[in-house]
């Protein structure tokens, strides 16, 4: 009935099935008494409680000596899939579709209310279901205390609220309901029912001893491995060594320096979107312009997406198919090491995403975050789903499920391995001349796939340079064309010796390539951007991009992405077509090929450090400005290279080790 009133069906509610009852869960608490022990800790927290004022301004900080709640007032209801097809194949619910994969799963917001402290004898039940519904002021609830019949037992006063069923993935912050007393009145009397959320505020990290077990089985496994790649390799595969190897250059230093840049810019971008600001004033403040700043940087997965296209043309040799059986045979095992490369960091980090936040580090700011809330509470219950989280294990979750992984930020590896396994396939297939003519070819069909995602999932081009798949196939194939477009020309006339060309373009190309790369994201700002332009010629500008017609909105970012990915190719390729020493290269560089190298940890750590921050360690929001925005860029990167050095010795090194 829920679903059939939300998408216009005709309503099947009768005079017992109502819309209160079966999509609010709206139902009367039992009005009877209850005998109980008196020994029980509610009817202490109950008789202790009777005389004293709820107080909704106190903050946990004065809250030392008792138990403190944070109360929200619960939001619209949210569609969809229901729990028990969560995680299934995409063509199983397509052979079964039926109304049924639609369920309420939860609310939309909620609308923080205050906070309560209570004796620490009241549990987070006997509060809601006895004193959050007394805030509300216009209902006048009576306050009862539990009656003593003798030394042994007492009768405990009905409750004023009672949990909600209705949402089944509700699991970490469950709903309560409280309905309206016979005898309220006042201006909000009307209302039938108040639908509330608690959650407990906790002071300290606490680890239960099978986490502790857990942590200390994942060190034994880890060093066992090491010492496994010892007995077998020598030396070399020590953890030291695999250390010292970071610094050591894989590829040309305009490569790690891009990547350096890249990470700096997720990082700053993260910074911005994640972080615990106040809200932004819009009026061209310093502010203003920290915070809108990272809308510059949107195209910076296209930029992953670039260099990782590039690195594998660039490289010295790549094998072509002789047969299906030998190209399905090279597929599968870069598959296999690609996937040992990345998918035990980020199966590591989706375990900690699932045990050690909330469980072991409270997240206190759930309800007054809507970002935390839809992280750490929507999306971890749909990530724990088996089919969910063993799709994002092998990074395969929108090709098996047919939607983006939600389990933290995996899906952003996810698409980027799954693009590398593209270009690989076709570069095996075709090698490099055949297979960028058919990239050129695939653009157009790939950019029409793109549109109708973006048409499914947003409506407009606002999502173009997601984390998904098909977000990023286009600029995959565009990198591929161009790339063999600009190695054709260097291997033609722009290579004969004292060519003046090629004197000039040693000079030209960089100066051009950052031209494009500056246009293109002022662009990208100049449409997406809410900030308030300065200049008269600039705010005309984005009104004009902002009001474009949606074919010539289209056009232009695409035309824009060209740019982008041809002014990044110019830059990557000022020095990587040179040899050079690596000796000379990690001796002048080894800091930045470290960062390089150490990516991929960064990129998907720095998240979990910002929600520590903002969820944990403050309990309200701060003001943004240039030292506070840089302070916490600065310390979220930093602590991101610790964390990510520690997760590459218990975790990568070892499976480099056994890739080796």
């Amino acid at each position: 009935c829920t679903v059939s009133a939300a998408t216009g069906v005709p309503s099947c509610f009768d005079g017992y099935f109502t819309e209160e009852r079966c999509c609010h869960g709206a139902v009367d608490p039992p009005h009877t008494w209850s005998q109980v022990g008196v020994s029980e800790p509610k009817v202490a927290c109950l008789l202790s409680m009777h005389s004293k004022p709820l107080d909704l301004s106190h903050s946990p900080n004065e809250c030392l000596q008792g138990t403190y709640f944070y109360l929200a007032t619960a939001g619209d209801a949210k569609l969809g899939i229901s729990r028990m097809r969560a995680g299934l194949p995409w063509f199983v619910r397509a052979l079964e579709k039926s109304m049924e994969d639609v369920e309420p799963i939860g609310v939309q917001k909620h609308l923080f209310v205050g906070g309560l402290c209570v004796p620490t004898t009241c549990t987070l039940a006997v509060t809601a279901a006895y004193f959050a519904p007394h805030v509300v002021p216009w209902w006048r609830f009576h306050r009862s205390k539990p009656s003593v019949i003798n030394t042994t037992h007492a009768h405990m006063p009905p409750p004023l609220a009672v949990p909600q069923t209705v949402y089944p993935m509700q699991a970490l912050l469950p709903i309560w309901i409280s309905t309206r007393p016979h005898d309220a009145d006042g201006p909000g009397a009307r209302q039938p029912y108040w639908e509330f959320v608690i959650q407990e505020y906790r002071r300290h990290i606490a680890a239960s001893p099978k986490t502790i077990m857990h942590g200390l089985l994942l060190v034994t496994i880890s060093f066992g491995c090491h010492f496994w790649n010892w007995w077998k390799m020598g030396c070399q595969a020590m953890p030291h060594r695999q250390l010292a190897g970071l610094a050591m250059a894989r590829s040309c230093l305009q490569a790690d320096i891009v990547r350096f840049c890249l990470t700096a810019c997720v990082v700053w971008i993260h910074m911005c979107k994640h972080g615990n600001w106040l809200p932004i004033k819009n009026d061209g403040s310093t502010a203003g312009w920290v915070y809108f700043a990272h809308d510059i940087l949107h195209k910076v997965n296209i930029g992953f997406v670039v260099l990782m296209v590039h690195l594998r043309m660039n490289r010295t040799y790549l094998p072509r198919a002789k047969s299906l059986l030998h190209w399905l045979r090279h597929f599968m095992r870069h598959a296999v090491g690609r996937w040992l490369l990345i998918g035990p960091t980020i199966s590591f980090w989706t375990l900690v995403y699932l045990f050690v936040f909330v469980d072991i580090v409270p997240m206190n700011n759930l309800i007054k975050s809507r970002g935390l809330y839809i992280w750490y509470a929507e999306k971890r219950e749909q990530c724990i789903v088996a089919g969910n989280f063993w799709s994002t294990f092998l990074l395969l979750h929108e090709p098996i499920i047919g939607d983006s992984s939600p389990c933290h930020n995996a899906d952003i590896f996810e698409g980027l391995f799954q693009i590398d396994l593209v270009v690989f396939a076709l570069l095996l297939a075709l090698g490099k001349y055949c297979g960028s003519i058919a990239a050129m070819l695939l653009w157009i069909p790939s950019v029409f796939w793109r549109r109708k995602q973006l048409l499914k999932s947003t409506g407009s081009w606002f999502g173009i340079y997601g984390h998904r798949f098909g977000m990023l196939l286009p600029s995959a194939f565009a990198t591929l064309a161009l790339s063999q477009l600009l190695q054709i020309l260097d291997d033609g006339n722009f290579k004969r010796p004292g060519s003046r060309i090629r004197s000039l373009q040693r000079y030209l190309s960089p100066m051009m390539g950052a031209i494009l790369v500056a246009v293109s994201c002022i662009q990208d700002a100049l449409t997406f951007s809410q900030a308030i332009w300065q200049s008269p010629y600039l705010r005309e500008l984005s009104v004009l991009f902002r009001d474009s017609s949606e074919l010539l909105m289209g056009l232009r970012l695409h035309a824009s992405e060209l740019a982008f990915i041809l002014g990044l190719l110019l830059l990557l390729r000022i020095g990587c077509n040179h040899s050079a020493s690596k000796q000379d290269t990690m001796g002048r560089l080894c800091v930045i090929s470290l960062l390089a190298r150490l990516s991929y940890g960064i990129n998907v750590s720095n998240l979990f450090v910002l929600h520590f921050v903002g969820g944990y360690l403050y309990d309200e929001p701060v003001e943004l400005s240039v030292l506070s925005g840089t302070s916490r860029f600065l310390f979220t990167y930093l602590t991101s290279i610790l964390l990510s050095m520690v997760v590459f010795i218990l975790v990568e090194s070892p499976c480099t080790c056994l890739l080796s």
